[in-house]
């Protein structure tokens, strides 16, 4: 699995450098699972044309819900798969597992011997 430097900062804005597993999802991949979502939403609130009184919402919105989760799979840029780095508060050497998707918010995790919140993030920001 390719690693990546990451960045560890405490509220106070003490940082470190780890290594991180990251899978990342490529713009394609992305592009078609966002177009995949909106056409399933699409035909699915077209299906609901003919169901009384769900017929108001259901047309209109199931769709631009699925626009919605489609336009937030296009801010997932991949899947952080363990991290490993000293902690800058305490300087012990924390590992961290899966730690979820990779988007545009903070992942925010605790470190595993002073308890410190720690934000991870990767350095290079594409």
């Amino acid at each position: 699995m390719p690693t990546e430097p990451f960045e560890l900062k405490t509220r106070r804005g003490v940082a470190s450098v780890a290594t991180a597993e990251v899978a990342r999802t490529s713009s394609g991949t992305r592009y078609a699972r966002a177009a995949a979502i909106c056409v399933t939403g699409i035909l699915i609130g077209a299906g609901t044309i003919i169901i009384p009184l769900v017929h108001f919402v259901a047309p209109w919105g199931i769709p631009l819900l699925s626009f919605a989760l489609a336009a937030y799979v296009l801010t997932l840029r991949g899947r952080v798969l363990s991290v490993e780095g000293p902690c800058p508060a305490c300087g012990e050497t924390a590992s961290f597992g899966d730690q979820g998707t990779l988007s545009n918010e903070a992942i925010w995790v605790l470190c595993p011997h002073c308890k410190e919140p720690l934000q991870m993030a990767p350095q290079n920001k594409d």
